[in-house]
């Protein structure tokens, strides 16, 4: 068999979103390219590894096995090759970072001069929520997980990157009633999913207020909850860093309320006791190291933005 590992990585690919479409995308090449390399691979084997079903592809029982057994042949090239360049003093590996929702805005400011000084390092990114994140650092799925608000019960070390903060906004339109300090407590509330870091500050501002509340209505993303204000649906807490474009269209209104904005910290945290591989040895000390020139510099974006 000839086969190559171009071939196998793209057919992994393919296997694992059942989508050439998919695929290609991840993969950065066009779907013609894909299919090429799916059609020479499928040459080398007398049993169909897949099925085109209309335009969509469906992996067959074969297909999925040799799926397998090609992630595991990619997993062993990967670590050949990075035994190879640790052997020539080159730092390998990979660094995973789960970010809470937010954290999609800041976190690539931290990477990107990361990724130059250390090109042979792969970096791996989720976005999810803040509960999530942490459960992903816990189960050692992650290796670094960005969120504003600590956990209570988790034996972390941290490295604090960036203050964060949420203010109280409105919608704009002339339709909508103009929520002033003294009364916006009427307002209808939207939040923000339980275990969210922006949903644990609202609510502690509210219980410290001695405000009673009802959540109105409860949505995953900041995206969702601005869609949310600018119909008219109620009033929420949203971090600036999330509505920079909304406040400059004029589509958002800041309400003027005691207390406000509420100030967070964004700290990237991972488990004290796991021990650290040299990739990710390599990105704490990078951070440690241009923390406070990254810093500036994004205060300069936002000051702009």
């Amino acid at each position: 068999m000839n086969y190559t590992l171009h071939q196998l990585e793209v057919f992994t690919k393919v296997a694992e979103t059942n989508s050439v479409s998919k695929a290609s995308r991840l993969l950065f090449l066009s779907q013609p390219a894909v299919s090429i390399q799916l059609r020479k691979l499928q040459e080398q084997f007398a049993i169909p590894l897949f099925r085109n079903v209309g335009r969509n592809i469906e992996i067959t029982e074969f297909g999925y096995e040799i799926a397998s057994l090609a992630h595991s042949l990619l997993e062993k090239a990967q670590e050949l090759k990075n035994k190879t360049l640790a052997y020539q003093g080159i730092t390998v590996g990979q660094v995973k970072i789960v970010t809470a929702s937010s954290g999609k805005y800041v976190m690539p400011y931290f990477l990107s001069g990361f990724v130059k000084k250390y090109p042979n390092v792969d970096l791996v990114m989720d976005v999810t929520n803040r509960e999530r994140s942490l459960d992903s650092l816990m189960k050692q799925k992650v290796d670094f997980a960005l969120i504003s608000v600590m956990p209570d019960d988790v034996q972390v070390q941290s490295i604090g990157l960036l203050p964060q903060w949420l203010y109280l906004v409105n919608g704009r339109d002339k339709n909508l009633p103009n929520v002033r300090q003294k009364d916006w407590t009427g307002f209808p509330l939207i939040f923000r999913e339980e275990g969210s870091g922006t949903r644990i500050l609202m609510e502690k501002y509210l219980r410290n207020k001695g405000i009673s509340y009802s959540v109105n209505l409860e949505l995953t993303s900041n995206e969702a909850i601005l869609q949310a204000v600018k119909a008219g649906l109620g009033i929420s807490v949203i971090p600036m860093v999330s509505m920079q474009h909304e406040l400059g269209a004029g589509e958002i209104q800041i309400v003027d309320a005691p207390g406000f904005p509420l100030k967070a910290n964004w700290q990237l945290i991972y488990l004290k006791d796991r021990p650290m591989l040299p990739a990710c040895r390599a990105f704490v000390d990078y951070l440690k190291e241009h923390k406070a020139g990254i810093v500036q510099e994004w205060i300069g974006w936002m000051d702009h933005g």
